[in-house]
């Protein structure tokens, strides 16, 4: 059993994929992974025909297709049913909808009959008013793609295939699982309401304010620098001094003794405002450090298949 889960874990790419889903949850309000085991075959031509002089075409397993595959989910690719439901598990249908390139909708689809029917960049419509199928190129699609659409349905054990609206499954096609469950996993940083919203807050939208207030401070302490550096000059005195007599090493001679130039200092600002961008980095290191080493214990919300 140890070597079938680290076959499994090394087919699946585990430490790229667990790395992508905890960067996902920092930049997005939830980190949604899809779980799946398939078998993809493809044609290949291995040696000609003697008598045709043609190439014969034998199918091999695609091991990039085949085998345990944790795809990512962005958030605007899933529906669900109820926005306050928190566990995945909990939601009566999900709908993943993605738009993906002919030939691999090919790879994965193309042992269904239905697929014959489907045309990249081309959407199936069904017209009420006088029962009829019609063709439409989709605006949004690009001439080689194909929008494919999963629908599961816990309470009617469903899991129904849709390229180009054209439906690969029967009707009543099951969850091929054998627990029957969404093969979905989602989690996230951090707790946007009670626990009872299905998606949450992320690291990147818990440090906006503070991210707002530093890049504020940034520009205006790089800009004091050059000021400190290089400050303006107030002239005091009846004769003109130009820019071009301030010069290192070079000696300008006035005729007005009451003439003199005197820096304005801002030296003072500059602390102020690195004081107060020290401050609020301190207060972003803190609010991103890890719940056990700060001292307050949060469970993270990590749903299992």
């Amino acid at each position: 059993m140890r070597d079938l889960i680290e076959w499994s874990a090394d087919q699946s790419k585990y430490p790229e994929t667990s790395l992508n889903a905890i960067i996902s949850a920092v930049v997005n309000p939830a980190s949604i992974y899809y779980s799946e085991y398939g078998e993809v075959y493809r044609n290949v031509k291995r040696e000609t025909d003697e008598k045709t002089g043609k190439w014969k075409v034998e199918k091999m397993l695609d091991e990039d297709l085949s085998g345990f595959k944790d795809t990512p989910v962005p958030v605007d690719e899933l529906y669900i049913e109820n926005f306050y439901e928190s566990d995945i598990q909990k939601q009566g249908w999900l709908i993943w909808r993605r738009v993906i390139g002919y030939d691999l909708a090919s790879a994965k689809y193309g042992h269904y009959k239905n697929f014959e029917h489907v045309k990249p960049g081309v959407q199936i419509l069904y017209n009420d008013a006088d029962n009829t199928f019609y063709q439409s190129y989709d605006s949004n699609m690009r001439t080689e793609s194909v929008e494919e659409i999963i629908y599961w349905n816990k309470k009617m054990d469903l899991k129904v295939i849709i390229c180009n609206g054209v439906m690969m499954t029967s009707a009543d096609n099951p969850n091929p699982r054998n627990d029957k469950l969404y093969p979905f996993i989602k989690f996230f940083y951090e707790n946007i309401d009670e626990g009872k919203c299905f998606y949450g807050k992320s690291l990147a939208f818990k440090m906006q304010s503070d991210a707002n207030i530093i890049n504020t401070l940034y520009p205006m302490i790089i800009d004091g620098t050059y000021l400190s550096v290089f400050p303006p000059m107030v002239n005091f005195g009846s004769e003109t001094i130009g820019s071009d007599v301030i010069i290192p090493g070079g000696v300008t001679q006035l005729s007005d003794p009451n003439s003199k130039l005197n820096p304005i200092v801002v030296s003072q600002n500059i602390k102020m405002g690195m004081d107060t961008l020290m401050k609020v980095e301190e207060s972003v290191a803190e609010s991103s450090e890890n719940p056990v080493e700060n001292g307050t214990i949060t469970r993270c919300r990590y749903h299992s298949l």
